[in-house]
C-alpha cells in the first residue's frame, strides 16, 4: 500500500461537517498542473536566472507551500542553493521564512518553504502603500527581531533589502532568501566565485571594498531599507553601477529629515547611525538596533499602548518595577542550565502535555530559559502566551483533580495517589477566566 493509499483512505466517522470542511480546503488547491515530488503544482508565481518558484499543494498535510527550484547546472550555484536550504532550515523564528524540505526531482534540486500571504516590501514601497508610522515601525522591528535571531545563530544574511522581506496581511514580516547568507563557521561558507555578493543599492561599504565583514554589514543594509521605507526613496541611486558603488562608499545621502520632516528625530538618528560608513560607528549588534527601535516606538506611541491594543488588556501598574527586577536578575540570554531543563521536563510529565516552558517576559519579547516541544528561543511579546504579568486577582486555585486521567498518580495533586498534604496546589492565571 502506498502512502497515498494509506492517507487517502477514510474512516467511517470522517464523513461529517469536519470532513466536508477538509474537502473544501483541499478543493482550494485547484486542479494540479503537474507534480514535484509529492506536491501538486497549482501555479507558477515567479522565475529568475537560477530557477522557478511555484505555489503547490501538499496533499498529505493539506496545506499550500512554495517550491523553489534550481535549474542551473553550475556546481557553485547548486552548492549555494543547498546551503540556503541548510541555513534557512536551521532558523526557526516567527520573522524568518520556514523551510520544510530539500529534495531532488530527477536531477533538479528543489526547496519547499511555507507559502506566504501578503506582498513583498519593495512592491509596497513602489506603489506607495498606505502605511502609518506605527505600521512602518512594526515592520522594522519585525525585521530586526529576525536578524537578531539569525545573528545569534551565527548567520549573516548579507542581502537584506525590501525585495527579501514579505509583509503579511497583519503587517508582521518574514525575512526571505538566505541564498548568499554566510555562517560564521568558515568550513560551511559558500560564496560564488567572481560574482558580486549583495544587491548593489543595499551593499555595505565593506562588502563593496572586499574587506572582512561581520554582522554589522546587515545593519547597514537594514539602515538603507529603513531609509527607503520611511522616505519612499533609495539613499543611493545611479544607473551606472561603478558610480553607485562609489556613492555608497564615499557620499552621504540626502538627510532623511529633509525627505520626511515629520519623522521624530530619534528615528532619523537611528537610521543614520545604522548607515554609518565605518562599521564601528553603527549599532554594535542587532539587539542594540532592536532596542533602539522599541525605544522609538515608545516615544511615538508607548509600547504598552501598542501591546495593549493587540492583546486587549492593559499592562499591570507594577510592570516597570517587574522589568527593573528582571534586569537586576540578569537571567535573560544566559546559557541553558540543567536544573531549569529538568523542571520543564517535569512540568510536561506532570501535566501530560508535549509542551512546557520556563520563560521570562521583558519589554518586547518572551524569552525561553527552558522549553519542551518548542524550537524557537523567543517570541515577540505581542505573540507571547505570557505577555501579561499574572496579578494576584488573575489567579485561582483549581478544584481537586483526583479523577483526572492525566494525573492519577501525581503526589502534587490533592487526592492523587497520596494521603499526605500535597506539595503544591495547581493554580491558573492569565489568560484563564477566574
Amino acid at each position: 500500500m502506498s502512502l497515498r493509499d494509506l492517507f487517502g483512505r477514510r474512516r467511517k466517522e470522517d464523513t461529517g461537517p469536519e470532513a466536508a470542511a477538509a474537502e473544501a480546503v483541499a478543493s482550494d488547491a485547484a486542479a494540479p498542473t503537474g507534480h514535484i515530488g509529492k506536491y501538486e503544482i497549482v501555479e507558477k508565481i515567479g522565475s529568475g536566472g537560477f530557477g522557478t518558484v511555484y505555489k503547490a499543494w501538499d496533499p498529505l498535510i493539506r496545506r499550500h507551500v512554495a517550491i523553489k527550484t534550481c535549474e542551473v547546472g553550475s556546481k557553485d550555484v547548486r552548492n549555494r542553493f543547498f546551503r540556503e536550504a541548510q541555513i534557512a532550515g536551521g532558523l526557526q523564528h516567527p520573522n524568518i521564512t520556514f523551510v520544510y524540505e530539500f529534495a531532488f526531482e530527477g536531477d533538479v534540486p528543489y526547496m519547499v518553504q511555507e507559502f506566504l500571504s501578503g506582498e513583498d516590501l519593495d512592491r509596497m514601497i513602489r506603489r506607495g502603500a498606505n502605511l502609518s508610522r506605527q505600521d512602518k515601525l512594526k515592520i522594522l522591528i519585525g525585521i530586526a527581531f529576525g536578524l537578531e535571531y539569525a545573528h545569534r545563530a551565527g548567520v549573516m544574511h548579507r542581502d537584506i533589502k525590501p525585495g527579501n522581506v514579505r509583509v503579511l496581511d497583519t503587517h508582521s514580516v518574514k525575512i526571505m532568501d538566505f541564498g548568499i547568507a554566510k555562517s560564521v563557521d568558515p568550513v560551511n561558507d559558500i560564496t560564488l566565485t567572481g560574482i558580486t555578493i549583495g544587491s548593489s543599492s543595499y551593499m555595505s561599504p565593506e562588502q563593496i571594498g572586499g574587506d572582512s565583514i561581520d554582522f554589522r554589514t546587515d545593519i547597514f543594509s537594514f539602515g538603507v531599507l529603513a531609509y527607503e521605507l520611511l522616505s519612499s526613496r533609495k539613499p543611493f541611486q545611479n544607473d551606472n553601477l561603478f558610480l553607485l558603488l562609489e556613492q555608497i562608499v564615499k557620499t552621504e545621502p540626502t538627510p532623511l529629515a529633509e525627505l520626511a520632516p515629520d519623522l521624530p528625530p530619534s528615528l532619523v538618528a537611528l537610521v543614520e547611525r545604522a548607515m554609518r560608513k565605518n562599521p564601528d560607528d553603527r549599532f554594535p549588534s542587532t539587539r542594540d538596533l532592536r532596542n533602539a527601535l522599541v525605544a522609538v516606538q515608545q516615544e511615538v506611541a508607548p509600547a504598552e499602548a501598542a501591546i495593549s491594543g493587540v492583546l486587549g488588556t492593559p499592562l499591570a501598574a507594577t510592570e516597570s518595577a517587574r522589568l527593573q527586577a528582571l534586569e537586576r536578575l540578569g537571567i535573560l540570554d544566559t546559557e541553558p542550565e540543567r536544573e531549569f531543563d529538568d523542571l520543564a521536563h517535569l512540568a510536561a510529565v506532570l501535566c501530560g502535555t508535549p509542551f512546557a516552558l520556563i520563560s521570562f517576559v521583558d519589554r518586547d519579547r518572551e524569552w525561553f530559559k527552558s522549553r519542551v516541544g518548542l524550537s524557537a528561543a523567543e517570541l515577540p511579546r505581542v505573540l507571547a502566551f505570557c505577555s501579561q504579568p499574572v496579578a494576584r486577582d488573575d489567579s485561582r486555585t483549581s478544584p481537586p483533580r483526583s479523577g483526572s486521567r492525566r494525573t492519577p498518580w501525581s503526589p502534587a495533586i490533592p487526592g492523587c495517589g497520596s494521603t499526605r498534604e500535597p506539595l503544591s496546589r495547581p493554580r491558573t492565571g492569565s489568560p484563564s477566566e477566574p
